[in-house]
C-alpha cells in the first residue's frame, strides 16, 4: 500500500489510513481517534513532516498498538517482600541520622530503632521492632550489613539468614527484593 509523499502526509491521513488499514473502513471509529492524538502527543507530525519514511512510522504505530492490553496488572507484592522492605526502610532512617553510614550488623539497628518515637516507628510502617527484624519464613533475625563494592553504598543491606528452600530473600536500600540461591547468598555476604 503506497502512502505517497511523506513530506505531505499529515496524522489524519495516517490515521486514516492506518485505521483502514487494519479495519477496512475510512471513517474514525474504535483506535483511531486515540491513535491520532497518541501520535500528536508523540511529535509524530514533525518527524513525518522531515521526510522520514512511512513503513517505519507504521511500524512504531503497530509496536503502540500492541503495547496495549486490557489485562490487569498485579502490582502488590508478595507479604515476604514487604515485611524485608520494611527492615531495609529501617536500614535507611538509620543512614539518614548517622551522616550517611548505616548500620554494620542487626544488633546495632535495633538498639538505634527502639528509641524511635512510635510514631517514627508508624511512618517507617513498623509497629514491633523485633518481629520487623525476623524474616517470616525462616523465623531467623535477618542479617543486616553495609554494601560492600559499591563506592556510593548501595546493595543489598538485608538478607535472610536461613530462607526458605534453598533460596533467600535479600532487599536493597535502593527499594528492591532480589531471590538469591545457596551459592549467590554466600557470594553476596561480606568478608569478616
Amino acid at each position: 500500500m503506497a502512502f505517497g509523499n511523506p513530506s505531505r502526509f499529515d496524522l489524519t491521513t495516517m490515521a486514516r489510513r492506518v485505521h483502514s488499514f487494519s479495519y477496512g473502513r475510512v471513517e474514525f471509529e474504535g483506535a483511531a481517534p486515540s491513535l491520532l492524538s497518541l501520535l500528536q502527543g508523540l511529535g509524530m507530525r514533525s518527524i513525518i513532516s522531515y521526510g522520514i519514511r512511512t513503513p517505519f512510522a507504521l511500524v512504531m504505530v503497530g509496536c503502540l498498538l500492541a503495547g496495549c492490553s486490557k489485562k490487569p496488572v498485579n502490582l502488590e507484592r508478595p507479604a515476604e517482600e514487604v515485611h524485608i522492605l520494611k527492615a531495609a526502610k529501617l536500614w535507611n532512617a538509620y543512614k539518614s541520622g548517622h551522616q550517611g553510614k548505616g548500620p554494620t550488623n542487626a544488633s546495632e539497628l535495633k538498639t538505634w530503632a527502639k528509641t524511635l518515637s512510635k510514631q517514627k516507628l508508624t511512618e517507617i510502617g513498623i509497629d514491633d521492632v523485633d518481629a520487623a527484624l525476623t524474616s517470616p519464613r525462616d523465623g531467623q533475625p535477618y542479617l543486616i550489613v553495609r554494601p560492600t563494592g559499591n563506592p556510593m553504598g548501595l546493595g543489598n543491606v538485608v538478607y535472610e539468614k536461613t530462607g526458605l528452600h534453598g533460596v533467600h530473600k535479600a532487599a536493597s536500600n535502593m527499594g528492591s527484593v532480589s531471590d538469591l540461591n545457596e551459592d549467590d547468598f554466600k557470594q553476596a555476604m561480606p568478608k569478616q
